[in-house]
């Protein structure tokens, strides 16, 4: 779903860094082993946990090689923050048109999950 992203907002930010990044949210996300009915808090919580994350390091899995994060990607996720957010808050008011288009914001329309 965050390459989805990735390509539909052009957010400039590695594959290799979303692959890990999720990984890494998904081991301690409470909701993890839930059914997919979490799945838009899923990606609210996911993008709150990038955009806490610009400027950091991270290590590239069977190497001491390190990597910065950097930053160009922070606006984009954050305003994908803020849609899921709003998309979230419309899915709990029953309002699914409005949640819909918010999520068309962030992914598209063209894909189903």
């Amino acid at each position: 779903m965050m390459k989805v992203w990735q390509t539909h907002c052009s957010v400039p930010i590695k594959s290799l860094v979303l692959e890990l990044r999720s990984v890494e949210f998904l081991k301690s996300w409470e909701h993890a082993q839930s059914s997919t009915t979490y799945y838009d808090w899923m990606v609210r919580d996911f993008f709150a946990e990038l955009i806490k994350k610009a400027n950091s390091w991270h290590t590239i899995p069977g190497t001491s090689e390190k990597k910065q994060y950097g930053d160009t990607w922070l606006s984009k996720a954050q305003s994908a923050h803020g849609r899921a957010i709003k998309a979230c808050e419309y899915e709990l008011a029953g309002k699914q048109l409005s949640a819909a288009t918010e999520w068309r914001k962030i992914f598209g329309g063209q894909y189903e999950f």
